[in-house]
């Protein structure tokens, strides 16, 4: 039930980054012909936040991959176990 929430945080930090990444792609497109195109650098921290947060989401997943094939590798060595007596 853990692994499984983990993983849904992962997906969803992943999803928020991109999101964040896809706000201030947007936002540098509306001011490229503008005169004050200031924008660019103060929202830079949006950019970088969302590039943390797609980092965090797949450190996440990649944790709950190598826990599923922890317990699969329990699991098989436990039943190879029990066969062999």
């Amino acid at each position: 039930m853990r692994l499984k929430l983990v993983w849904v945080i992962g997906l969803l930090l992943i999803l928020a980054g991109a999101g964040l990444i896809g706000m201030y792609i947007v936002q540098v497109w509306q001011v490229l012909k503008a005169s004050d195109q200031s924008i660019i650098f103060w929202y830079l921290p949006i950019a970088f936040l969302g590039l943390l947060a797609i980092m965090a989401g797949s450190i996440s997943i990649a944790w709950v991959k190598q826990q599923r094939q922890n317990i699969n590798k329990k699991q098989s060595k436990g039943n190879q176990d029990d066969t062999t007596t």
